[in-house]
């Protein structure tokens, strides 16, 4: 099949824009002319998007009516617009039910799932695959780790391009070492305590600082930096108080020696992140070029074997005084990442042409 002339992604939710630039510059790489719907929450955050695209935003309420009027809205819209190719940037939940049993029938709608366990479990999933046919999901992984999507027309997807932004001046002195924690702190989804606790056991190089790249404001943000505090480990983190914008976040994440998710078995959230998501921060390692400094249980995901140092809590000293001291080593994972030709822009667009026009 030939490219559409027309698409349009649709997020109705308020997060998940990291994914949206990635496919907004295939599809203007490739001259499709690009309708950006979404969720007026994430309007501010989509200034940052450069070249040309048309936009439409709409504020759900969690009201039945008057979100199935804002749906049969963005119906009207697709109709209007001759649109008839639709990617849908989170593929769950029951506006994207509602969509699918409006939508008419000329509109191929393709969706990017989230968390794999969707397509197995989810009476609401099963709705929408009567429509959908096509998904991506966001690392291969996920794939190898889900046998129940081979029921599915399933190809992996990895948006790790990002928007252009302005340098910001850090302060890094020449001879540290920065490891990066990106995400507001949530103890839901990232081992901080973890990491204090063993910090605290250890004498710790003096070059290396964490950067805590988030929203620090907020519970699980006070108690880091008590802990830190009365630990006397404050000197090794940097903290922010209110939310980073997108230059600043970029700037200390380019800044930075190791991209650290910090998913450890104690994280409640751990197992969904081994099997049926992933964190956000395994694109931003894949898209900017940084190593990971990954818990040892992703040891058997292919795509972190050649571009991650492993810890587990119990050698989190020898890697932090040695490893990342290997300059030669540390090269060689920066290596792995650019010359994978899975990551760069020329195989990741034509596979997500190939799967939306096929």
């Amino acid at each position: 099949m030939a490219l559409p002339h027309r698409a349009a992604l649709i997020e109705f939710g308020d997060s998940h824009d990291e994914l949206l630039y990635s496919q907004l510059k295939t599809l203007q790489f490739a001259s499709i002319e690009t309708h950006l719907i979404v969720n007026s929450k994430l309007e501010e955050r989509l200034k940052i998007f450069t070249g040309k695209f048309f936009s439409k935003f709409f504020t759900p309420s969690k009201k039945f009516f008057h979100d199935l009027e804002i749906v049969r809205d963005i119906v009207v819209y697709l109709n209007e617009h001759n649109i008839h190719t639709v990617i849908v940037n989170s593929a769950s939940g029951p506006l994207v039910r509602n969509f699918c049993l409006i939508a008419n029938r000329g509109i191929e709608i393709i969706g990017i799932i989230h968390y794999a366990d969707k397509l197995k479990q989810s009476i609401n999933q099963r709705i929408i695959s009567s429509r959908i046919k096509k998904y991506f999901v966001l690392n291969d992984y996920l794939i190898d780790a889900n046998p129940h999507l081979s029921n599915y027309n399933i190809k992996s997807l990895y948006p790790v391009f990002f928007p252009p932004h302005k340098n910001i001046p850090v302060n890094k002195s020449a001879n540290e070492i920065w490891i990066c924690v990106p995400g507001k702190i949530d103890f839901l989804k990232r081992d901080y305590l973890g990491l204090i606790e063993q910090l605290d056991a250890i004498n710790i190089n003096s070059r290396v600082k964490f950067i805590l790249l988030g929203e620090a404001k907020n519970p699980d943000g006070e108690k880091v930096r008590k802990l830190l505090e009365e630990k006397n480990l404050s000197p090794h983190f940097v903290l922010f108080d209110e939310y980073v914008n997108w230059d600043t976040f970029l700037s200390y994440v380019n800044a930075c020696n190791f991209i650290m998710p910090l998913l450890h078995p104690s994280v409640p959230r751990f197992n969904t992140y081994r099997n049926d998501q992933i964190s956000g921060n395994f694109n931003l390692s894949f898209g900017l070029k940084i190593p990971l400094l990954l818990h040892e249980s992703f040891k058997t995901k292919k795509d972190f074997q050649t571009t991650s140092l492993f810890y587990s809590l119990e050698n989190l000293n020898e890697v932090l005084s040695a490893e990342i001291n290997d300059a030669k080593k540390v090269t060689h994972l920066m290596d792995n990442i650019i010359n994978n030709p899975k990551f760069s822009f020329e195989y990741q667009s034509k596979v997500y042409l190939d799967f939306i026009s096929t």
